[in-house]
């Protein structure tokens, strides 16, 4: 590419003195020779075919990075939040994401503090069919500095692979959005005006000029309004305007206000610069919406077809209804106790469209997240005497988008053996509530066969119902429970064996 210098005093004046800084909130992404050579080569492709149509899915594997004790890990239903914003943002273009065989679990202090300290450890945790995310606290890569900012999210072409700061997996964040652009190739419209490291250029009109006095940047051409070098200036995507980078300008010139370049900013042909503030692969803060150009598009879906991209197109079509509903809770309900505190037993109705159901539950210290894909979990640590708080959502593998608001419950200081009930994989009382007269359905998947004494008792413990001893069969067996003797009420099931007891609450209605 050739270098226009337009004059021996700007010469000078770029080597002796540098822009005044905004040190804030940055991509770490850094536009190599390969993701340009990659760009070039996704653009050559488009210059002479044409797009397949239909949708293109992208399988994302999340890594959930927490500290060696597998404590400070993103919260999965933030994770979901997110996946619902990359979904509205990708899936009017054609492109939808799916969470691809639920989440990879780490617990490691350094992968979770600074990734880029160790790169091998992110490498041995990729899913090779899957665009993989790395959530840690914090994501600044290898090449940044403190006097760069704080960095939210980056690329790395050499691994293939996102990392991600973990303030910034939420709704109302672009963070992961941008950083799969870069993914797919896309680049900064502003390239070559980024501060990296803090000692780089970003644009002021004491030394840029306004009109814009300069025609390169860090030895690249700068792009022009015109369009007469779109074609390999900056992004090299020609429906992409001009943008030095305003939001970082110099704070002296005072350019921006939130999402809006406020100033009339002009180029070296004397021609104003209208920047897309809420393109997705700018760095505008505050924009209430976003989008991709028609180009940066194409680009993209050229990308994910190349044969670089072979790894994740599977052929495979995920469930792509959506999730609208909140499950129904049965037990517990808001402000309710717990009778037994080491055997609760969580259950709701199901929600159509979902194929798993998320429960995560927070209180003094404790802290748990559970995927199932039953209408039912049994949680056997819970501390006696403490209150907590819950959600349940249902979701799917490209939906997750509605939970439940936090509830309270809490833990009463009875004890049952239910912990030595080991031999039980699954018990299963449907449906629940039902209604007086109907007939319960009860599903017990066992280990091994035993004999046990099935019975139903009220809230003061009387019994009401009692099908005596009955033998366990290995794998599944089957039980009808009649209710027409029994009164509008809740109640609870008990399973009663030689290694202890199991109590699941029934409601009646």
């Amino acid at each position: 590419m050739k270098e226009i210098i337009l004059s021996f005093s700007f010469v000078f004046l770029a080597i002796g003195i540098k822009a005044q800084h905004v040190h804030t909130e940055k991509c770490g992404t850094i536009a190599d020779q390969q993701t340009i050579a990659r760009l070039e080569a996704n653009k050559k492709y488009l210059a002479n075919n044409s797009l397949r149509g239909g949708d293109r899915y992208i399988p994302i594997k999340f890594h959930r990075v927490g500290d060696n004790a597998g404590e400070q890990k993103i919260k999965v239903s933030e994770v979901l939040t997110n996946l619902c914003k990359i979904s509205n943002d990708f899936e009017k273009h054609g492109l939808v994401p799916y969470i691809n065989n639920l989440f990879n679990e780490i617990s490691n202090d350094a992968l979770y503090l600074n990734a880029w300290t160790s790169v091998n450890g992110l490498i041995n945790n990729k899913d090779d069919n899957s665009v993989n995310v790395f959530i840690c606290q914090n994501a600044s890569p290898a090449n940044s500095s403190a006097d760069a900012g704080t960095v939210l999210g980056y690329y790395q072409p050499s691994g293939d692979y996102l990392v991600v700061r973990k303030q910034e997996v939420r709704d109302s964040s672009g963070t992961l959005t941008h950083e799969l652009g870069h993914l797919f190739s896309l680049q900064h419209p502003f390239l070559g005006w980024e501060d990296h490291d803090g000692n780089g250029w970003t644009y002021s009109t004491a030394i840029h000029g306004n009109p814009l006095t300069v025609t390169t940047i860090g030895g690249s051409l700068i792009e022009l309004v015109d369009r007469s070098n779109c074609d390999f200036t900056a992004d090299r995507i020609c429906d992409t305007p001009p943008d030095y980078n305003f939001r970082d300008s110099d704070p002296n010139d005072n350019l921006v206000n939130g999402c809006r370049l406020t100033a009339e900013i002009y180029d070296y042909n004397n021609e104003l610069i209208e920047t897309q503030e809420e393109n997705h692969m700018t760095y505008y803060s505050n924009c209430e919406k976003g989008f991709f150009t028609e180009g940066q598009e194409e680009v993209m879906k050229a990308d994910f077809d190349s044969a670089a991209r072979a790894n994740i197109r599977s052929g495979y079509i995920p469930n792509l209804t959506e999730v609208t509903e909140v499950p129904n809770v049965i037990f517990p309900q808001q402000g309710e106790e717990a009778q037994f505190f080491n055997s609760v037993q969580f259950e709701w109705e199901p929600v159509a469209n979902a194929d798993y159901y998320l429960i995560e539950i927070s209180g003094n210290g404790y802290n748990e997240s559970i995927i199932t894909e039953n209408t039912n979990y049994l949680f056997t640590d819970l501390e006696p005497n403490n209150t907590y708080f819950w959600i349940i959502q249902g979701f799917n593998e490209t939906s997750g988008c509605v939970k439940s608001g936090n509830m309270i419950f809490s833990t009463g200081d009875e004890t049952t053996d239910v912990k030595e009930l080991s031999n039980i994989a699954e018990i299963y009382f449907s449906p629940n509530p039902l209604n007086q007269g109907d007939i319960g359905s009860l599903k017990l998947v066992s280990q091994k066969s035993f004999d046990a004494n099935i019975k139903i008792v009220d809230l003061q413990g009387k019994e009401v119902l009692n099908l005596g001893t009955q033998n366990i069969a290995k794998d599944e067996t089957l039980f009808n429970i009649e209710t027409s003797n029994l009164i509008s009420g809740i109640y609870l099931l008990q399973i009663e064996s030689e290694e202890g007891i199991f109590n699941q609450k029934v409601i009646i209605k």
